[in-house]
């Protein structure tokens, strides 16, 4: 009989590698649906993530027993999900990854269940001689060797750690509606009943150890609290909305940081948000619905053009850049297959664009924010530095008021990289001054 778990995870796996869907949404939709038990969803989310994580490792076993290895067919990704769980998940009879793999080819590939049989048991067979190889750090890590590089040459000092962080999922963090309570009062009145831990240091940021669903639980749909990741509330807030500043989120679909933004600001500053699709516009209104903010006006606007409606309109600008997404490996690890160096390159006039545009919108005395989630200067310090060659009437502002708490970071003149760890994934700020 099919195991219903491992042939999630195939479906799953093949969406994503071979269909090119992002892993974290299509796992929640999945599991959403699913009427698996709680310790079996878990158990998905591993594999899922640990095979797509260490599929070049996992790869290189294979090519020591598969001549040509097909990197669509279904009968690959069986092969990956379980030498994942052979290899790392050491607490899973052998037998049971083995049968039920086989189990899940007889059902998506018939005649290529013994092929994945005879796979699995020649790795068995030759496990401990092939675990025990010295290997190199694309073998260690699972990272391309073009991103090894670019870690090693511009994170000299912590490239390893960096690497080791990447490949492991951030704990998910929430942040509390402090619109509406105080981050002390909701850990008095829920933390008890659904295992609240402040994230010490930060002001509205905690996690949430019980095992409920929490877009179903009382404490979402009444809005009391969001899921945004640790390093994007720390932008925000870095940001410092005040009462009736008027703040341009030029990028800001899907909505977390304009609705931090607004809450930050008991909803009496006006955010002007911006995507440039009507699709995306509608999942930050559903969020500020939810949410309970009427402070947040929507356009649909494709940054990369100067809107003239906007110039010299804003107090604050913030550009959450579209950029390669190296920070969130740890919770997108496709990317580690999906990108390449010259995405990485053609990335970078689109950033420069919006900066550009951006810094038009800021009125004199106001401030200019620069965001991305990845690890890569080419995107991050070098488009500051060549946005200010030509651009005299903006400095940088320090950011030396913000307490990081435990996070580990790097602050280059004023220009902060905020390094993945197991509450955050990589990000980087730098907030300019227009003269």
């Amino acid at each position: 009989m099919i195991n219903n778990l491992r042939y999630d995870c195939v479906i799953i796996l093949n969406n994503v590698l071979n269909g090119g869907a992002y892993s974290n949404i299509t796992l929640k939709d999945y599991l959403d649906k699913s009427d698996l038990k709680y310790i079996d969803k878990k158990l998905v989310t591993e594999i899922v993530y640990g095979t797509i994580r260490y599929k070049l490792t996992i790869d290189g076993i294979l090519s020591k027993f598969v001549k040509k290895l097909d990197q669509n067919d279904i009968s690959t990704i069986i092969l990956r999900s379980a030498i994942y769980q052979l290899k790392y998940l050491d607490k899973i009879p052998e037998y049971s990854v083995l049968n039920e793999s086989v189990e899940v080819a007889k059902k998506l590939c018939r005649n290529k269940s013994g092929f994945v049989n005879g796979v699995l048991r020649s790795y068995l067979r030759n496990k401990k001689l092939i675990d025990g190889y010295k290997n190199t750090l694309q073998y260690e890590y699972s990272f391309s060797s073009w991103m090894i590089k670019l870690f090693k040459d511009q994170y000299s000092k912590n490239y390893i750690s960096l690497m080791e962080a990447l490949n492991k999922r951030s704990e998910t963090c929430y942040r509390v509606n402090s619109k509406i309570i105080s981050k002390k009062d909701f850990i008095e009145k829920f933390g008890d009943e659904f295992k609240i831990e402040d994230i010490d240091g930060f002001k509205n940021a905690i996690k949430i150890k019980s095992l409920i669903n929490i877009s179903q639980s009382e404490l979402y749909k009444n809005s009391f609290i969001s899921v945004q990741g640790l390093s994007s509330q720390v932008a925000c807030e870095i940001l410092n909305p005040i009462e009736d500043d008027v703040i341009i989120d030029l990028c800001a679909a899907p909505g977390g940081k304009s609705t931090y933004i607004a809450e930050l600001s008991k909803d009496k500053c006006k955010i002007i948000s911006c995507d440039v699709y009507d699709h995306r516009i509608e999942l930050i209104k559903n969020s500020a619905r939810r949410l309970k903010l009427n402070s947040i006006d929507y356009f649909i606007n494709d940054a990369t053009i100067l809107n003239e409606k906007f110039i010299d309109k804003a107090d604050k600008v913030l550009v959450d850049a579209p950029c390669s997404g190296l920070g969130v490996i740890n919770k997108k690890p496709e990317i580690k297959w999906f990108k390449n160096i010259s995405d990485l390159k053609e990335i970078i006039n689109i950033q420069r664009k919006i900066i550009l545009n951006a810094s038009r919108y800021v009125k004199s005395s106001g401030v200019l924010m620069y965001t991305t989630c990845t690890l890569n200067k080419n995107e991050n310090e070098e488009i500051i530095k060549w946005f200010l060659r030509s651009n005299s009437d903006f400095v940088v502002e320090e950011i030396e008021d913000y307490h990081f708490g435990n996070l580990y970071f790097e602050n280059e003149n004023g220009m902060v990289t905020i390094f993945p760890s197991e509450v955050n994934n990589g990000f980087f700020i730098t907030k300019l001054r227009k003269n």
